[in-house]
């Protein structure tokens, strides 16, 4: 062969098999992520119907409904990786960065509400007022940067199919 031949592989090949590595992880991180999910629904639910905010706190209570919102967004995502044909999607794209807003508008919200406890990171704080949380911010622009890469990748999936 000389430098300008290349090789071309044309036999179809199985889209799960990025899988393999991962199985029992995958598999264990699916049910966890769907009982954690289920027990927040109820939890949600159970909460709003009794005002719960009043016996753990307003801050208590969206910090649980932040926590369990993120872990349904990651079981979905979970979801779409074991049902879905590739290991990236819009779905995959759409999870992660909501996790992202989610926690970027907390990290605005949290500050507000009574009971509010510090995760330590306050950004332009001045005496009882702070106007965000950093510990939440940074996490919600991490995610939305992951998100972003993630969409990157996607979209680089979807045109290595398109060629091949």
């Amino acid at each position: 062969m000389s430098t300008s031949d290349f090789k071309t592989d044309t036999n179809l090949y199985n889209k799960k098999a990025y899988l393999r590595k991962i199985k029992s992880i995958l598999g264990f991180s699916l049910s966890l992520t769907g009982m954690v999910s289920a027990s927040g629904i109820i939890f949600i639910l159970f909460g709003v119907k009794h005002e719960l905010w009043n016996d753990i706190g307003v801050a208590s209570f969206a910090y649980q409904i932040l926590k369990y919102a993120s872990v349904t967004s990651v079981f979905i995502t979970l979801l779409k990786i074991v049902f879905g044909d590739n290991p990236f999607s819009q779905t995959l794209v759409i999870c992660i960065k909501s996790i992202g807003i989610m926690f970027t508008l907390a990290s605005f919200g949290m500050p507000r509400l009574p009971e509010y406890t510090s995760t330590g990171f306050e950004l332009f704080a001045w005496n009882d007022f702070v106007l965000l949380d950093g510990g939440l911010l940074t996490i919600g622009l991490l995610f939305i940067i992951l998100s972003t890469l993630i969409k990157i990748a996607f979209e680089m999936q979807k045109e290595m199919d398109e060629i091949l």
